[in-house]
């Protein structure tokens, strides 16, 4: 069969986040006698990483719609910063099909991944410089539009405390 148990998809899903997927599946056959190949540790990944994405989406948009209530945090956030970037990341060409691009052939060769980070500042150092506070960095990613890129910053604030 094609489906993994519960703890070797979770095995393959880490493993395959974390580096290119053919050198995943050598890693997992030298480490664990596993004999997974590069597309079978891609698909697995994918597979995880497409429930996880849709698990983060449901939970962003029911907090904007007011439909969940966050615990936030348990001291009232007077300053949230929030840091965003984007940067292009080249793909396969399936990724980037029929997309309008910077290429010279006037087509893209790269999407673009958007990430987030919001955190708490409450102290300053010696100098007057701003000192982020310990553990309180969250992270949103996506490949999404900006829109849904925006969404997702949104409920994250929300999530912390933001009101």
């Amino acid at each position: 069969g094609s489906s993994l148990s519960p703890g070797l998809g979770r095995t393959v899903a880490r493993v395959g986040s974390q580096e290119p997927f053919a050198r995943a599946g050598r890693d997992l056959l030298e480490l664990a006698g596993l004999r997974l190949t590069g597309k079978r540790v891609e698909r697995g990944s994918k597979a995880d990483g497409e429930k996880v994405r849709a698990a983060i989406e449901s939970q962003a948009e029911a907090v904007i719609e007011g439909k969940v209530v966050p615990l936030g945090s348990a001291q009232p956030i007077h300053l949230l910063y929030v840091a965003m970037d984007g940067t292009g990341v080249p793909t396969i060409p399936a990724d980037t099909k029929g997309r309008r691009g910077k290429g010279e052939d006037g087509w893209a060769h790269t999407r673009e991944a958007k990430l987030g980070c919001l955190f708490t500042q409450t102290g300053s150092d010696e100098q007057g410089c701003p000192l982020r506070d310990p553990a309180s960095s969250s992270y949103v990613a996506t490949m999404d539009s900006a829109a849904a890129f925006g969404a997702l910053l949104y409920s994250e604030a929300l999530r912390r405390g933001l009101h």
